[in-house]
């Protein structure tokens, strides 16, 4: 078991029993607000056996459920590179306005990016904060093609909430929240 599916697994126990992380390595709000949401809907259905450190200590075989628990965690990270790749490319598909085929090339090669295919096997909190950025992108990409004021408010509060949560979810990510004003401005 890779050591931030351990950590997250664990912390996760923690935080859905009420206590704090195990290891406060780095903010991960962002990650473990969807995951945490995510795995209850999965064990109010069924799909995992256990939500926190008092049902593992009653299960049967807690390895099993912490390998189940695991393993439905590792299946997030694929459904956020694809939605980070989606966002991103529609980003430059509204700034750029691409032929259908070149758009339909970017979207090849940005979602066959052998950093992506590494990244979604395990799970990590960078590739929460990177998706948070792209969406905040998407927002600002969006928001620069629309005339109502309304809208562009509504496009930059979406931004201004993803830039936040990527801050939140990895604190290495402030470069990149510093550079949406930038691609607003550029869009």
């Amino acid at each position: 078991m890779w050591d931030m599916d351990h950590v997250t697994t664990v912390d996760l126990l923690a935080v859905q029993s009420g206590l704090p992380p195990a290891q406060i390595i780095h903010p991960s709000v962002g990650m473990y607000l969807l995951l945490g949401f995510t795995h209850k809907l999965a064990w109010w259905t069924g799909a995992v056996s256990t939500l926190t450190f008092p049902g593992l200590a009653t299960a049967l075989n807690p390895l099993w459920n912490v390998a189940e628990l695991t393993q439905f965690l590792r299946l997030h990270s694929p459904a956020i590179t694809l939605a980070l790749v989606a966002s991103l490319w529609s980003a430059l598909v509204l700034t750029f306005r691409p032929s259908g085929f070149l758009a339909v090339l970017l979207l090849v090669v940005l979602g066959l990016a052998p950093g992506f295919a590494y990244q979604a096997a395990l799970v990590r909190s960078e590739l929460y904060a990177v998706a948070y950025w792209t969406f905040a992108v998407a927002a600002c990409a969006w928001s620069a093609q629309q005339v109502s004021v309304r809208r562009v408010a509504s496009g930059m509060a979406l931004a201004g909430v993803c830039v936040g949560l990527c801050l939140f979810t990895k604190i290495q990510g402030v470069p990149h929240i510093l550079s949406v004003p930038i691609f607003f401005w550029l869009f």
